[in-house]
Order: C-alpha cells, then sequence, then structure tokens
C-alpha cells in the first residue's frame, strides 16, 4: 500500500520545531522508504526561533538529505496580535551564510510569506527573482475539501474563495486558479 501512496504522491512535508524532529524524520524516511527521499520534505518557521534551533534544523536536514522549505509566520489569527511585533528577524539568514561558509548546503525553499517579507534580503544576496514567488496563488493554491472551498493560500480572506463544485472539479480549480491576482 505504501508503495502505491508513494507511487502517486508528488511530494509531502512534516512540520518540525527544533533538530530532534528532523533526526526522527530522517530516521523513518531512510528505514520505511529510502527510495523516495526524494519526495520528502521538513517545513520550518525560523521567525521567533533562537539562531541555534535554526542552525540545529538546517544542518540535521542537510544531513539526513531532506528538503527543508522555510515559512513565514502567518499573522492571522493568535499569531496576528500574539507575534505581530516580532516578526521580520533575519536570523535565518546569517545562519544560511555561515553554513554555507562551512561548505553546508541544506536545499532549501521559502514559502511566499516568507520570501515577501524578506525580498531585499534575497535581492542582497543575488537571489534571482525567478526562484522565489511573492505572491500567494501565482504557481499554488489551497484546497478545502471539508469546507469545499479553494483560494490563493490557507489564510486567505473569505472574499478570495471560491467555492469548490461538485462536478467538473478539474475545469473549475483551472479556472479558479487563473483568477487569482
Amino acid at each position: 500500500m505504501l508503495d502505491q501512496v508513494l507511487a502517486n504522491v508528488g511530494g509531502f512535508a512534516y512540520s518540525v520545531q527544533g533538530k530532534g524532529d528532523v533526526r526522527e524524520f530522517g530516521v523513518l524516511v531512510e528505514s520505511v522508504m529510502p527510495g523516495s527521499r526524494h519526495k520528502a520534505s521538513v517545513q520550518f518557521i525560523p521567525e521567533l526561533q533562537p539562531k541555534w534551533v535554526i542552525e540545529g534544523v538546517l544542518r540535521e536536514a542537510a544531513h539526513w538529505g531532506l528538503k527543508t522549505t522555510l515559512l513565514g509566520l502567518k499573522l492571522n489569527g493568535r499569531a496576528e496580535t500574539e507575534c505581530a511585533g516580532r516578526i521580520g528577524d533575519a536570523a535565518w539568514v546569517n545562519v544560511v551564510n555561515e553554513l554555507m561558509d562551512e561548505c553546508v548546503f541544506p536545499e532549501l525553499g521559502a514559502d511566499t510569506v516568507l520570501a515577501s517579507r524578506f525580498k531585499a534580503d534575497f535581492e542582497k544576496f543575488s537571489i534571482p527573482a525567478e526562484m522565489y514567488e511573492t505572491r500567494d496563488g501565482r504557481f499554488s493554491m489551497y484546497i478545502d475539501l471539508v469546507k469545499r472551498q479553494m483560494g490563493p493560500s490557507s489564510y486567505c480572506a473569505a472574499s478570495e474563495r471560491v467555492a469548490l463544485p461538485d462536478t467538473y472539479m478539474d475545469k473549475a480549480i483551472g479556472e479558479a486558479f487563473r483568477s487569482f491576482p
């Protein structure tokens, strides 16, 4: 059954909060699905984390050969009031540069929230604009099958969401995707 699932999944991510989580996931991937490691990635919110936690996550992910998607803190829900004044810390940028100086190269990606918040840092380090996107919905979309809605992101305003129809879903998804700014 696992082989059938892996054959039909383009990729999957596991949310981590520290290097121990990365290590546990790396061991699991290595022992259960060694031929599918390229499909596995970890995702991590570096903002609000101390430098040593960020470094531990990135080193451990590099050790296990796991891709890491850095996520920007979404300022909605509780985070809107509890974290708004504390975001924007670029410690993760310094950690990545220090690791590269040591020839440790974690395979990194960034979501649109992080890319838009740190666009100036991306430009400062000559990361080509074609390598990241700052607008939600440009190359991805969120589909909520429970609420039967879709939108450019999971945290978009209700006005940006469209209903997921009962029939001709592939056509409706394509039309909705093209409608996002």
